[in-house]
């Protein structure tokens, strides 16, 4: 009987949580790719899922890789291999090609030094992003991870890790024309969350985008901090720029790092 309950537990509640989050695959970027923008991969990758779908239809791929036991003639399975390799890449640029139109919504005014730094930031971030899922390896919902974290003294992959990672791969660069901090809701509680602030050069977080990788396991996740429920404060600006950050924001204290947090 208790083996019995085990397993019903186990369907009706680990197991959606554990599906809940997958890791983000690797992302090889060449000198090329970093020099063409995020709208130039977004707009090829799709011409090319259009192409293969002359082949293919995309709804019997998904259905081929449910189940691999499906007949496909020789054209199919090429187009099938195509899907497999684009499909990771359009993945990725389609999370760089919305959260770099988000960012640029930020600026009234958006010039090409602006859409070239929203581009270089927005991609940078995914980047950031999906170097952690791999890192972490959350494969569960994310405060049931919270939990593995505590049996393991090594692990990371609390709210916090992700800020941190952000902050070490996007704090060392000047950005002229956006101002990112690192941003906390019920400091010192045990809801207490931390996350990512994009905010237009000028302006504070009350008018800024939330980058969270922790909320949806190492998906990346982002939202306009006046549609967020948390109630997000100022913990320290993380950007090296050579501009002065806002009065508002350079004025906050610098604390000490972060120890435990969900």
């Amino acid at each position: 009987m208790r083996i019995k309950c085990a397993f019903i537990f186990f369907f009706l509640f680990l197991f959606p949580l554990v599906s809940f989050a997958y890791i983000l695959p690797e992302i090889h970027l060449s000198q090329t790719d970093l020099q063409l923008s995020a709208d130039h991969h977004y707009s090829d990758l799709l011409k090319q899922k259009s192409s293969l779908s002359n082949s293919l239809s995309f709804s019997k791929y998904e259905e081929y890789k449910k189940n691999p036991k499906l007949r496909l003639n020789k054209q199919e399975r090429i187009a099938a291999a195509g899907f497999a390799k684009l499909l990771p890449n359009l993945e990725f640029w389609t999370y760089v090609f919305r959260l770099k139109q988000d960012i640029l919504n930020l600026h009234e005014i958006k010039t090409n030094n602006i859409k070239n730094e929203a581009d270089l930031l927005a991609r940078e971030t995914i980047l950031s992003l999906y170097k952690s899922s791999r890192e972490f390896k959350i494969k569960s919902w994310p405060l049931l991870h919270n939990t593995f974290i505590k049996l393991s003294k090594n692990a990371r992959g609390y709210c916090y890790h992700y800020v941190e990672n952000l902050k070490r791969d996007l704090g060392s660069q000047n950005w002229n024309f956006f101002t990112l901090a690192w941003v906390e809701a019920y400091s010192g509680k045990y809801r207490e969350h931390n996350t990512l602030a994009i905010a237009k050069k000028g302006e504070t977080i009350e008018n800024s985008i939330i980058v969270d990788g922790w909320r949806n396991g190492s998906k990346p996740f982002w939202i306009r901090r006046e549609d967020d429920h948390y109630p997000w404060k100022l913990y320290q600006v993380i950007n090296n720029s050579a501009h002065k950050a806002p009065s508002s924001l350079s004025a906050a204290p610098q604390k000490a790092p972060k120890t435990e947090a969900p």
